[in-house]
């Protein structure tokens, strides 16, 4: 069987939006860690979503991709005709995605490869769990004069950055039964069995972790030390705002008038453009 025609058991889906400069680094790490860590285990299929970048960006990326894979991976690329946003982009993504595990990260390498083949690994052996979370700690354990444990920061994250995991934490707490220990990021492993429930959802507004959730998974976290450098949020604070609303209108109390605004329906992804 060839590489091209294998069936992945993992699938890792990176959106991304004009990321030509940043990708390549990352392509490099996963590809080092998955042939070191699985490969004569486990196939890898790394997705990357283009949200609409300039066609010259997108033909740049599909250039950089061609040739690229080894025995453990292979590299796809799916080139949205429109930018969507980072939601839709990783959707549209898990959508196409071949793996019984899908994995979801960002492109900017604040998600350390070696990491997700920990909750890769942790997935296989806890069958358990539908969906496994990463979280950075930015704590670590140090000694007081009478040798007793506390915690102190290890960085004091971007304000914007620790307002937006607020806000998300916040709305999944009250609306959708999340875990309080358990940290909604854009790192996540999840059963394909979940993703096929949760993209069968009729939704207003679509946000995969709510769409996840609606679903009612075994869900958990994996915690590893914050690597350092992790940039600034790109979310601005207007764009914030309007993620903390749609999440309340459409996912929470306001949900009947919501689909009152805006009916519930299927999601219609696109296969991409050539």
């Amino acid at each position: 069987m060839t590489v091209a025609s294998r069936t992945p058991d993992i699938s890792v889906v990176i959106p991304s939006y004009r990321g030509i400069d940043r990708l390549p680094r990352l392509l490099d790490r996963l590809e080092e860690v998955a042939e070191r860590r699985f490969r004569h285990d486990l196939f890898v299929e790394v997705l990357i979503v283009d949200d609409g970048s300039p066609r010259e960006e997108q033909r740049a990326l599909q250039e950089h991709l061609r040739g690229r894979g080894s025995g453990a991976v292979r590299f796809l690329s799916l080139c949205l005709p429109e930018n969507r946003g980072q939601q839709y982009a990783t959707i549209a993504g898990v959508n196409v995605a071949a793996g019984e595990l899908v994995a979801t990260i960002d492109d900017d390498g604040g998600h350390p490869p070696e990491q997700l083949c920990e909750m890769v690994e942790r997935m296989i052996a806890e069958p358990q769990w539908d969906l496994i979370y990463g979280a950075a700690s930015n704590t670590v354990a140090v000694t007081s004069g009478g040798g007793r444990a506390r915690r102190k920061d290890r960085a004091r994250r971007p304000l914007l950055r620790r307002l937006g995991t607020a806000l998300n934490n916040l709305l999944f707490r009250l609306f959708a039964g999340k875990p309080i220990d358990v940290p909604v990021t854009s790192f996540r492993v999840i059963r394909r069995t979940l993703v096929n429930r949760a993209l069968a959802l009729p939704v207003s507004y679509a946000y995969l972790s709510a769409m996840l959730f609606a679903c009612r998974p075994a869900v958990t976290v994996h915690r590893y030390p914050a690597p350092p450098g992790v940039g600034e949020s790109r979310y601005s604070l207007l764009r914030l705002t309007a993620i903390f609303w749609n999440l309340l209108l459409f996912w929470g109390p306001l949900r009947p008038v919501g689909r009152l605004v805006r009916p519930q329906k299927r999601l219609v992804l696109p296969r991409g453009c050539d």
